[in-house]
């Protein structure tokens, strides 16, 4: 495959593989394969190119992603590399599951437990802890529930591909300079299960990201900078990191959360983070991160994840480094090797090193057992090395179904912690254990109800209570019915997810205690109201409650949360809002689709100022406050289907930062003479509309609008003499609007590219001004009123696409009309077009053309051939259409070609000269007699029709058809013979001769090893088989329906493939051949209306496929007795009586 700069147009994008933080990467295709395309956003051209073109030069290598080709246009660019299944990172996250099992020695999780990071079986978890301090002082190993994806034998087979890998670029003198599982890729070879022993690779590693420094440190960023520096220091030496800039950067407060997202995306970031990691890496940083890489594949863990970046900065800053341990349960040798990679710089072995101390170490696996608990994939520290024995809880627990079913049946988890008597000599003791849980999930866990106990949990930050998805439709749900008064104790509760729980009526009154809480998610649950307490939520930033169908109403207290930035209550059955929802002053994002009896909103709703997303799709509200222009943030406004809603308010003109608004399906009939104010608008639809019936003169102020929807605003007459000044549209749609006319003002649209004016039944013709549209790429004017086109019409230099079907009266088109060189797709469907200018043929870059159906259609030019790009010709119908020109064959581009139910009688002799044609119909072609003996030129034709046409032979040229894979000759009823060259179409896979004439077949049929079916239904002179006709050991599908057939021959059993033959109405066959039951691949037989077969070979019944079988009306008077055919009767034959 060439290696090269492409352009950005030949990759197509299939879907979005996943973001980093300077790129994002989308499935590609190119040249018909499939790749992985990163696109680098804002980085200068010059930096890209300088190192992509590096990398398409690397040499191939088994551990290195392969760079095929990048492209550069104006607003990213792209590196297409080669596509692996999935990352290092993910493919640890998924595979923890397996290991589960193991902890959890065969007890049932559930598919939604299995991804979450740190996950304890709870029963476990307390007989685990009784036993704690009696293996502390015990010999035996006890490993505790540390999640590693890998055994070691697995792990270290990974581990030395990526050092393979790194080797081959620092033999390149590459440095890689982002070395972290996430740019590790890998695919399973064999199933991806866990490999057994004998297993010497179980995936294939690859190493990615690498080379590329200077374009992501100059890309834009795609993720808040606190987070993008968090993840670089993370992974870097020490030695590449300027610590004092981060650590006077920290002393004020850039780890808060307000200043990444006000640096998120800006140049500043882009400089601070050139400024932070100024020294370019070297193979001995490479060495370190591959170190921490390490660690995290032996691990599982997330590396320092509950530091934040002040934390992390001072580890480094007091430490010189990060320098996590591997648990004492591994070797030696391979702890003190990881040991070495991070250690100072000059101290840190090569990769070629690293490989030799791999090596040793796997071979050193091969002679011992003295890893028995880390290859059942179980690794970490003893408990007697824990002192605390709360230190060992991990961060996320789910509480899974099977634990709390197994304690007396009972659906309700904590009594059945209040049972285990044996952890401590009160229910206080077990609570005081669990209190320290940070992160809780019990989707799924058949939990119904809690204990008032629940409420001293109060280090809880995230707690995931949602139904599982399996069961959302069932009648009850394994889900959460109500919430003690005590779960408002969880003060420090940041996250709470409970959809779909579907019988929880209520929340308590306690709930407003959670003032930590900063998401709630109670999408689909039964609630119908909320407490008036849950105005104390004052930290809460994002609400969703869409789909809670039985809520009607929100507190007064509502107003009180103004932190909130989100809400969701889509599908809510709320009838009118609090006043104080005005309150809400710092909402950015508002959707209430679907409130079908919300008629108004509160005159507090202009209060809204930081608005900028607002969806009142669907709703019954019939007029907008006159506040609602105080929304002055308000970037997205989507009201489609408010069908009440027939005016807009004067103030609505206010909302200047407004870049989309959706009012299709409403009711409005004006627009208010404000509604020009709106001058930042790029987007209207206002389709389907049905009852507007004027545009305001200020319409044309919209100077920024680029896309206009108005279809099927069935009373717009006429468009305001001011339109014309929307000099940025670039979309307009008005199909099926009742405009009579356009203005004249209508050629300012001067950076128009696309205009549907369908269905413009009454506009009869196109002002002088319409020529000045020279950007117009698409036009559509179907079913227009337009009786001919102005001599100006060619001045539409860029117009690449046109569809004027249905102009049924236009008659012609002008003599410049060959100026338009640029179109590539052309309608004239329907039209009452008689003959083309000969001007048509320098359409030379026309691809489609499409003239079917234009009955008045006589002619073409001379000059038709000089359409050399043309791909696709439909002109079926054209029924006084009667000669092609000998120009014609100069089409020699020409891929699809329909002529059916034209008057043509003869094709010219250059039509075999369409050396690209690959599907012809010529379907009743009724004067159609013969055929030129240039057709066998056609060469790489693979579907031709001839149906219905008056043809009486085939030239003997006809077999140089070679690539033929499909041939319908039906109802050619003066076809009486075929070619012997006919046998040379070894390709051909479908024939259908319904129909025709045809006595017999040639010697040569035999040779069409490849078909797979035939049709020679109603062929009535047809009176057997040729002997070749057994060759056939390919087809499948045979049907003789009505044919002269007598018998058929021994050899018809050679057809061992055959699955369907129908032979019904073959009045004169009376018998078959002994060899008949060798068709045992038969499975559907019709042999209805055979009248004169009056018996079965004893063959019959070794049909053992055949599951149709139709007799009706043989002369059968007795079935075979042979075993084979009563067992057909018994097992699965349906027989049709006869």
């Amino acid at each position: 495959m060439s290696k090269m700069r492409v352009q950005a147009r030949e990759l197509i994008s299939k879907r979005l593989i996943g973001k980093g933080s300077s790129s994002i990467v989308y499935e590609t295709t190119w040249k018909g394969q499939s790749y992985a395309r990163k696109d680098f956003l804002g980085v200068s051209s010059e930096i890209f190119e300088e190192e992509a073109k590096a990398l398409v030069g690397l040499d191939d290598h088994r551990n290195v992603v392969r760079t095929y080709c990048w492209t550069v246009d104006e607003e990213s660019c792209s590196l297409v590399i080669e596509l692996m299944d999935d990352d290092l990172l993910n493919m640890m996250q998924r595979r923890k599951g397996p290991v589960l099992k193991k902890l959890n020695s065969g007890s049932s999780t559930s598919g939604a437990s299995q991804t979450i990071s740190h996950v304890i079986n709870l029963d476990k978890f307390i007989e685990d802890h009784k036993k704690a301090k009696s293996v502390a002082t015990s010999s035996e190993s006890v490993a505790s529930p540390l999640l590693c994806p890998f055994d070691v034998t697995e792990a270290l087979q990974i581990i030395r591909q990526i050092a393979e890998g790194m080797a081959f670029l620092h033999g390149k003198n590459l440095v890689h300079g982002d070395l972290k599982p996430k740019n590790i890729l890998v695919q399973p070879r064999g199933n991806g299960c866990l490999p057994s022993r004998d297993q010497k690779v179980a995936f294939e590693v690859k190493v990615a990201d690498f080379g590329l420094r200077l374009s992501k440190l100059n890309s834009k960023n795609l993720v808040s900078s606190q987070e993008r520096h968090l993840e670089m220091v993370r992974w870097q030496a020490p030695e590449l990191l300027d610590l004092s800039l981060l650590l006077r950067g920290n002393e004020h407060g850039s780890s808060t959360d307000s200043e990444s997202d006000s640096d998120w995306d800006s140049e500043s970031c882009n400089g601070k983070t050139s400024a932070l990691f100024d020294k370019a890496p070297t193979k001995h940083s490479d060495v370190y991160s591959f170190g921490l890489a390490c660690w995290q594949v032996l691990t599982g863990e997330d590396l320092f994840s509950g530091l934040d970046l002040n934390e992390l900065v001072s580890t480094i800053s007091g430490s010189g480094g990060l320098r996590p341990e591997l648990p004492p349960i591994y070797p030696v040798e391979l702890r003190d090797l990881i040991q070495l990679c991070l250690h100072d710089e000059d101290k840190r072995p090569s990769f070629h090193s690293i490989l030799e101390s791999l090596e040793a170490l796997q071979a050193s696996l091969t002679r011992t057992d003295s890893l028995v608990d880390v290859k059942k994939g179980i690794a970490g520290p003893r408990f007697d090395q824990i002192d605390d024995p709360l230190e060992s809880i991990p961060e996320y627990v789910t509480l899974s179904g099977e634990s709390s079913r197994r304690v007396g049946g009972s659906t309700n988890l904590l009594p059945a912690l209040e049972t285990k008597q044996e952890v401590g000599s009160s229910t206080s003791t077990t609570i005081s254990q669990l209190r320290r849980f940070c992160n809780s999930k019990f989707a799924g866990s058949g939990v119904r109800t809690l204990l008032e106990s629940f409420g001293r949990l109060t280090y809880l930050k995230v707690l995931d209570m949602s139904c599982d998805k399996n069961i959302l439709n069932s009648r009850h749900g394994n889900a959460v019915e109500s919430l003690p008064e005590s779960f408002g104790g969880l003060t420090n509760l940041e996250a709470l997810d409970m959809s779909a729980c579907k019988n929880l009526h209520e929340l308590p009154e306690s709930f407003g205690a959670l003032n930590k809480l900063k998401q709630l998610k109670l999408t689909g649950t039964g609630i119908c109201f909320l407490p008036k307490s849950f105005g104390g939520l004052t930290n809460l930033e994002a609400l969703d409650m869409s789909d809670c169908e039985y809520l009607r109403r929100l507190p007064q207290s509502f107003g009180a949360l103004n932190k909130l930035k989100q809400v969701k209550l889509t599908g809510t059955d709320i009838e009118s809002l609090p006043e104080s929802f005005g309150g809400l002053t710092n909402l950015e994002a508002l959707d209430m689709g679907a409130f079908k009896k919300l008629h108004e909103l509160p005159k507090s709703f202009g209060g809204l100022t930081k608005l900028k997303q607002l969806k009142l799709t669907g709703t019954g509200i019939e007029s907008l406050p006159e506040s609602f222009g105080g929304l002055t943030n308000l970037e997205a406004l989507d009201m489609s289907d408010c069908k009440n809603l027939d005016e807009l308010p004067e103030p609505f003109g206010a909302l200047n930062k407004l870049k989309q608004l959706k009012l299709t399906g409403t009711g409005i009939c004006f627009l208010p003479k404000s509604f020009g104010g709106l001058t930042n608008l790029e987007a209207l639809d206002m389709s389907a509309c049905i009852s507007l019936g004027v545009l305001p003169e200020s319409f044309g102020e919209l100077t920024n609008l680029e896309a206009l929807d108005m279809s099927d605003c069935k009373y717009l007459r006429r468009l305001p003499q001011s339109f014309g000044a929307l000099n940025k549209l670039k979309q307009l749609k008005l199909t099926g609007t009742g405009i009579e006319s356009l203005p004249e003002s209508f050629g300012g649209l001067t950076n128009l590219e696309a205009l549907d004016m369908g269905a413009f039944k009454k506009l009869h013709e196109l002002p002088e001004s319409f020529g000045a549209l020279n950007k117009l790429k698409q036009l559509k004017l179907t079913g227009t009123g337009i009786c001919s086109l102005p001599e100006w019409f060619g001045g539409l230099t860029n117009l690449e696409a046109l569809d004027m079907s249905d102009c049924k009266n236009l008659d012609e088109l002008p003599e410049p009309f060959g100026a338009l060189n640029k179109l590539k797709q052309l309608k004239l469907t329907g039209t009452g077009i008689e003959s083309l200018p000969e001007s048509f043929g320098e359409l030379t870059n026309l691809e489609a053309l499409d003239m079917s159906d234009c009955e008045y259609l006589h002619e073409l030019p001379e000059s038709f051939g000089e359409l050399t790009n043309l791909e696709a010709l439909d002109m079926s119908d054209c029924k006084y259409l009667h000669e092609l020109p000998e120009s014609f064959g100069a089409l020699n581009k020409l891929k699809q070609l329909k002529l059916t139910g034209t008057g043509i009688e003869s094709l010219p002799e250059s039509f075999g000269e369409l050396t690209n044609l690959e599907a012809l119909d010529m379907g009743a072609f009724k004067k159609l007699h013969e055929l030129p003996e240039s057709f066998g030129g056609l060469t790489k034709l693979k579907q031709l029709k001839l149906t219905g046409t008056g043809i009486e032979s085939l030239p003997e040229s006809f077999g140089g058809l070679t690539n033929l894979e499909a041939l319908d000759m039906s109802d050619c009823k003066n076809l009486r013979v075929l070619p012997e060259s006919f046998g040379a179409f070894n390709k051909l896979k479908q024939l259908k001769l319904t129909g025709t004439g045809i006595e017999s077949l040639p010697k040569s049929f035999g040779e069409l090893t490849n078909l797979e079916a035939l049709d020679m239904s109603d062929c009535k002179n047809l009176h057997e088989l040729p002997e070749p006709f057994g060759a056939l050991n390919k087809l499948k599908q045979l049907k003789l329906t009505g044919t002269g057939i007598e018998s058929l021959p021994e050899w018809f059993g050679g057809l061992t493939n055959l699955e369907a033959l129908d032979m019904s109405d073959c009045e004169y066959l009376h018998e078959l051949p002994e060899s008949f039951g060798e068709l045992t691949n038969l499975e559907a037989l019709d042999m209805s209306d055979c009248k004169n077969l009056r018996v079965l070979p004893e063959s019959f019944g070794a049909l053992n496929k055949l599951k149709q079988l139709k007799l009706t009306g043989t002369g059968i008077e007795s079935l075979p007795e042979s075993p084979g055919w009563q067992l057909l009767f018994q097992e699965q034959l349906l027989i049709i009586p006869f």
